[in-house]
């Protein structure tokens, strides 16, 4: 049953409608400004000609495609009530100076972190005049800048393959994500403020114990005061728990520690092994003349790591299946629909409802169970939905590959791996930090204009940041370079065959792997307007065909970089042979592929081109500036076609049966039975990625519009909880019999003994051969290997599906298409 209200309850539910009444919104249209003059400050300053832009917004996505500075004036009217205010910006990218009737309030720095300045002095009863500088430079692209010794902390929004001009292009800087893109709202509010609240569960104590640690600000003389703290079931019936303490607050900013047993905690569990049961931390901090209140979502459970990346959760231990995630180029329009669909949007607006419920819900229908937020921070909406879904999270701290390692800039990116870790601490979504993606100190790949490999750059600062997560989150792994002990492997798109999945590369945790995809082709048309109903298609061709005309690799050149990535391939897995496995990515990364990439990549210039083929270079390059990669494309098999519609279709096929079968390889190889004696080979995996965060072609299977790819559903079957899955010869020939291996995979903790599973083989004219077979499925492990042999056929196309079913219980479906040569 749920408690009743006693008088303490109704006091802090008082204190937080008075929380509510003192919140003063400050969207609306605001005016802008591109030059840049001090005098913008000035609350006499006219500002009537200026245009206006909805706040917040990304300023991209409000009509303005600009670099550098931006100053925004809003004007509004107030009345005092409280004795003291304060100005707070939820997110401005990136840098901030605010000032209000005139005044200064104050500097900051970065994207994602939520600031506040005091404004009681400069705020006046009547006519009010707030003027902030907005700056989001252009990082000056060379050996000291962009892209590998950058300065801003920004992440994929300011470099990265998704992004509009990619990674490496002079375009990759393309629509600046900068502008005041979360909300700005006045409070007003007593000399006491509750300013953080960190939770910790101690679920070894008995009974259970919630540890608070408690920031206040006190702006009048030292005083006394009372919290009152209350832990109460909020998706879920049960006791609340409530406590009192008597706290001696000095002048200034102090920090407190409580704590609060909570006997019979219901677990905060991922969707796939039960319900994430959240709690309600509130508190009410009341001095004699003073009171205040704040409230937070918390969950119990523990996070475990061991050797060989062996996850567990709550005590169990845990397969993770997860993708990577990334939800908009231009965060505003995730929280605002008014902003995200108004007539100044670029691209219509993919946002729909509420972004991040409609988001995660895709990723579980998809079977996914963690996500990882790829190189970038988002507000707390996202991780809200998450801890509602019981979706875990990867949080990555905003580097992407290389930065320079001058001190101000180590001590910056100090300063906001703790706002980062303090911002999201009590979200029990979270199992994972990680400092840094593909740190250029382990990424022989990643040269610089000279080709030089730096082994010390940035590995003092990701070790330091590393430092600094552990001994401020001592609940959580910490990780210090994705790309180090995990793996980002892509047999069939950067280098070897999409076969080579089998022989585990990566393992036994891998974050990154999969394919390119085209979006369907509406939304292909959709991004490409401007070229007609083939969205350029015909200009591609016809520039392909030129270029294949003209290629200047010799046969013998191509046969060594694939020799030399088939030896790449098996010196990774030989621990003894990691040096010469250095070396070979070196050269084939640095050398081999940029030979091949010129080809697709280093057109001749416009001047230098054949007239009649001047029209399909600009096409080209405008489909590259969209991140379509042509050599992996053509390279790795996929066939243009004669028609758009062909060139989508044979894109994700492709892209749909990589990921088929390089998750199932990953999951077959999960653990085995007992009697193999075989250790566990791969412990989770992340295919890259979910969604796309622009219009674009990229890895993803869902697009902008998240309109899914087939890619979508091989995902979801591949990643079922219950995987019946079958290896399947690379070939199968006509007129001859085919041998399959067939496993089933449970990431559940109940066995299925006794399991029927059932296949079928179709052909155009229906039903060919099918049977049924027991299956002893044990819990949180693999079946036995079975296998069966397929009748002979004939050349052309089948399907062979797979159930397995318990009782009336479907535990999962799978089916896979065959070609017959």
């Amino acid at each position: 049953m749920k408690p009743t209200v006693n008088p303490e309850e109704h006091l802090m539910t008082i204190l937080f409608q008075q929380e509510e009444d003192a919140f003063i919104s400050l969207s609306g249209n605001w005016r802008f400004s591109t030059e840049d003059n001090t005098d913008f400050a000035r609350p006499d300053w006219d500002d009537s000609a200026w245009p206006t832009m909805f706040i917040p917004q990304n300023w991209f996505l409000g009509g303005l495609n600009h670099h550098g500075v931006v100053w925004f004036r809003c004007e509004f009217k107030h009345r005092r009530k409280g004795d003291y205010a304060t100005l707070h910006f939820d997110g401005v990218d990136y840098f901030a100076d605010a000032y209000l009737n005139g005044e200064h309030l104050g500097h900051h720095t970065g994207y994602f972190e939520p600031f506040a300045f005091e404004v009681t002095r400069a705020l006046r009863s009547g006519q009010n005049v707030l003027a902030v500088r907005v700056e989001s430079p252009y990082e000056k692209p060379g050996l000291d800048g962009w892209h590998l010794h950058k300065r801003l902390i920004k992440g994929i929004l300011n470099h990265h393959d998704c992004r509009p001009g990619g990674g490496w292009d002079s375009a990759g800087q393309s629509y600046n994500t900068g502008g005041i893109w979360n909300r700005v709202y006045l409070k007003e509010h007593g000399s006491l403020t509750i300013d953080q609240v960190l939770l910790r569960a101690d679920l070894e104590s008995k009974p259970p114990v919630l540890h608070m640690e408690v920031t206040v600000l006190n702006r009048a003389q030292k005083q006394e005061a009372r919290l009152e703290v209350r832990c109460a079931p909020e998706n879920f019936e049960g006791e609340a728990q409530a406590a009192k303490f008597k706290l001696k607050l000095p002048a200034g900013k102090s920090v407190h520690s409580v704590q609060l047993s909570v006997p019979d905690v219901r677990l905060w569990q991922p969707w796939d092994r039960g319900f994430p049961h959240l709690y309600e931390v509130s508190m009410a901090l009341i001095a004699t003349s003073d009171a205040t209140a704040c409230t937070s979502l918390f969950g119990f459970r523990t996070v475990r790591l061991e050797d060989g990346y062996c996850w567990g959760i709550n005590g169990q231990s845990y397969f993770l299946r997860g993708s990577n995630y990334i939800a908009s180029q231009w965060l505003s329009e995730t929280l605002f629909p008014e902003a995200a669909t108004s007539k100044d949007h670029p691209f219509g607006g993919g946002a729909g409802g509420d972004f991040y419920t409609r988001d995660v819900a895709l990723a579980k229908q998809a079977n996914l169970n963690i996500l990882r937020l790829h190189a970038h921070v988002l507000p707390a909406e996202f991780h809200e939905a998450c801890d509602r879904a019981g979706m875990l999270v990867w949080q990555d701290f905003p580097l992407q590959w290389g930065y320079t390692d001058e001190a101000e800039f180590h001590a910056e990116a100090e300063r906001e791996l703790l706002a980062m870790v303090k911002l999201l601490y009590n979200h029990p979504s979270i199992a994972a930090w990680c400092c840094h993606n593909e740190s250029p100190w382990d990424s022989p790949w990643m040269t610089g204009a000279d080709g030089i490999h730096d082994p010390l750059q940035n590995r003092d600062l990701d070790a330091r940041l590393e430092q600094i997560a552990r001994e401020l989150d001592p609940t959580r792994y910490v990780h210090r370079n994705s790309g180090t002990g995990d793996g980002h492997t892509y047999p069939g798109w950067y280098f070897g065959h999409w076969r080579d999945f089998q022989n585990l590369a990566g393992a036994p945790f891998i974050t990154e792997y999969g394919a390119q995809g085209l979006p369907v082709k509406e939304n292909v048309q959709r991004m490409l307007p401007q070229y007609g109903p083939d969205a350029g298609f015909s200009e591609l061709l016809q520039l392909k065909n030129w270029i294949e005309s003209h290629k200047k690799i010799k046969g013998s050149a191509k046969l060594l970089m694939k020799a030399g990535m088939a030896l790449w391939t098996f010196t990774e897995k030989t621990p003894g042979l990691r040096p010469l496995h250095e070396k070979i990515q070196s050269w084939a990364m640095k050398r081999g592929m940029k030979m091949e990439r010129s080809i697709y990549q280093n057109l001749p210039s416009v001047e230098e081109m054949p007239e009649d083929l001047r029209h399909a270079r600009e096409v080209w390059q405008t489909w590259r500036f969209r991140n379509i990669q042509f050599m992996e494309t053509f390279e790795n098999g996929v066939q243009i076609g004669t028609s758009l519609e062909e060139f989508v279709t044979n894109s994700q096929a492709y892209q749909s049966h990589l990921i088929q079968y390089a998750t199932e390889c990953f999951r077959r190889a999960k653990s085995y039975p007992e009697n193999e004696r075989r250790k566990a080979k791969v412990t989770g995996i992340f295919q890259f990625d979910f969604t796309d965060p622009w219009p674009a072609v990229t890895w993803s299977v869902l697009d902008y519009w998240r309109t899914p790819k087939p890619a979508f559903d091989a995902l979801r079957r591949s990643m079922q909880p219950v995987l019946p899955s079958f290896m399947i010869p690379e070939e199968i020939e006509a007129g001859k019999a085919a041998l399959l291996s067939f496993r089933a995979v449970n990431d559940l903790l109940q066995a299925f003994p006794g399991t029927a599973c059932e296949w079928r083989l179709e052909g155009g004219t229906g039903d060919i051969a099918s049977a049924t077979f027991p299956l002893d499925i044990p819990a949180d492990g693999i079946s036995a290997e079975t296998k069966l042999t397929l009748p002979s056929l004939g050349a052309g196309k089948y399907k062979l599906s797979v159930a397995l079913t318990s009782g009336s219980q479907v535990l999962g479906e799978n089916w896979y298409e065959l070609t017959v040569h």
